[in-house]
């Protein structure tokens, strides 16, 4: 005779009382602390953080969700701006219910997310089974927002490397938690979002910025090797 058994997942809130064995499967876990390390050697930037971090900063119960989108050239520096940002905001206690963050590879053909894969990642992240993510885009936005809504704690979303407005929509969460994203477009139509245009850097913050990351390198040295003509 093949053995059966019942199993129970997630959370029990009550008693179970079986005649034999009970299985109780555990709840998967969450993982809210997805930034990518912050750039040890970040310099400058001291105008965007603060733009960025107006955006972020908590608002008074009732505003809308904050949307902060950062557009510029390739290699400009857009994720590394957005993550230093996103660091700094966590560790200013704004987010205490942690951060998701998620490449969009919007560039990349043959790598590019399409909102629903990005919602399957951003699930998981937030502890839900792989099984029970519904197949379809809808559905699997109602979850993500369902999930995010029954968290009091404010969650920052990370949404890097977007190639469109479309791509970053669904993913965009209900008040009070916020969502950042970067692009080479400016997603003008991407409603509500404060935009900031990055440009390269001054001259003085490329040659401090690379001034450190020589020192990080070579952490002998007393002064800094980098000349400007």
């Amino acid at each position: 005779m093949a053995e059966s058994h019942n199993e129970i997942g997630g959370e029990v809130p009550g008693f179970v009382l079986q005649a034999r064995d009970v299985y109780v499967a555990g709840a998967v876990p969450a993982a809210l602390a997805g930034l990518p390390p912050a750039n040890a050697d970040f310099t400058g930037r001291t105008a965007d953080l603060s733009r960025i971090a107006d955006v972020l900063r908590p608002s008074p119960e009732g505003a809308p969700v904050a949307v902060s989108s950062v557009a510029g050239l390739a290699g400009v520096g857009k994720t590394t701006l957005a993550v230093k940002s996103a660091h700094d905001a966590v560790g200013a206690g704004w987010f205490p219910g942690g951060a998701l963050f998620v490449d969009m590879q919007g560039y990349s053909a043959g790598n590019r997310l399409d909102p629903g894969e990005a919602l399957s990642m951003l699930l998981q992240a937030l502890g839900v089974a792989a099984k029970h993510i519904p197949p379809a885009l809808p559905a699997r936005e109602v979850l993500y927002r369902s999930q995010l809504a029954g968290r009091k704690a404010r969650v920052l979303v990370v949404v890097d490397n977007a190639s469109s407005a479309d791509q970053v929509r669904p993913l965009v969460p209900s008040a009070p938690h916020s969502v950042l994203v970067t692009s080479r477009h400016k997603l003008g139509d991407l409603h509500g979002a404060r935009k900031i245009d990055l440009d390269v850097l001054p001259e003085t913050e490329a040659v401090a910025m690379l001034d450190a990351a020589v020192r990080t390198a070579n952490p002998g040295e007393t002064s800094g090797r980098v000349m400007t003509t």
